[in-house]
């Protein structure tokens, strides 16, 4: 074993949670929860992550990285390689 303490939300334990945007049109209850998880909840967007009691991602957006930053990189790079194709 690790010696990690797991099993339990709460201080000094290890714990990651996603919180899902998932509002389904039906009531979720025993009869109908496997439906619910295979064609609901599976693809269901993440909204939030706590990795470690530390939020990653809120509302859909990830705290450490800059997604306009990567973005413009992304653009400047396949115009790199779409001159490469073409010329």
């Amino acid at each position: 074993m690790t010696g990690k303490k797991v099993g339990k939300i709460e201080e000094e334990y290890l714990a990651d949670i996603i919180l899902l945007d998932y509002f389904p049109p039906t009531p979720i209850n025993s009869e109908n929860f496997w439906g619910h998880f295979l064609f609901g909840i599976a693809d269901a967007l993440v909204d939030t992550t706590i990795i470690n009691g530390e939020i990653v991602m809120q509302h859909k957006e990830i705290r450490a990285v800059d997604e306009a930053d990567i973005a413009a990189d992304a653009t400047v790079c396949a115009e790199r390689i779409w001159k490469k194709f073409s010329g």
